[in-house]
């Protein structure tokens, strides 16, 4: 459904028409891989917004499972299933910008989905 942002597409946005969701993967051992994903912000809602609606749709206003809401998974080439988990963490959400790889999905709409696989 989404891919995780990694380039830049040269694409002109205003900066509350998109918002970027960072999330990340931490093993067993602590070990970090970082994500994010550019959605689009119809409602120009703020930040804080946001912030605040994603937060209220998480285990411990944290964690998520990125399969169930259609993201990528952050997961390590090598697992050990006695100590890594399928949750991922939610970091922040910022204004998008040009720099961006704009989804076709709405913040809301993602918001919709976390809820539901909460």
């Amino acid at each position: 459904m989404f891919e995780v942002s990694r380039n830049f597409c040269g694409i002109h946005l205003e900066a509350s028409m998109a918002i970027v969701f960072k999330y990340l993967y931490r093993d067993g051992g602590n070990f970090k891989n970082w994500g994010d994903v550019c959605l689009k912000n119809e409602q120009g809602l703020s930040v804080e917004e946001i912030d605040a609606l994603i937060r209220e749709c998480l285990i411990d206003e944290m964690y998520f499972s990125a399969e169930k809401v259609g993201l990528p998974t952050l997961y390590f080439v090598e697992r050990n299933d006695q100590l890594d988990h399928e949750w991922h963490e939610f970091d922040r959400v910022r204004e998008g910008s040009s720099g961006d790889n704009l989804e076709t999905t709405d913040i809301k709409e993602f918001i919709g989905l976390l809820l539901k696989s909460k």
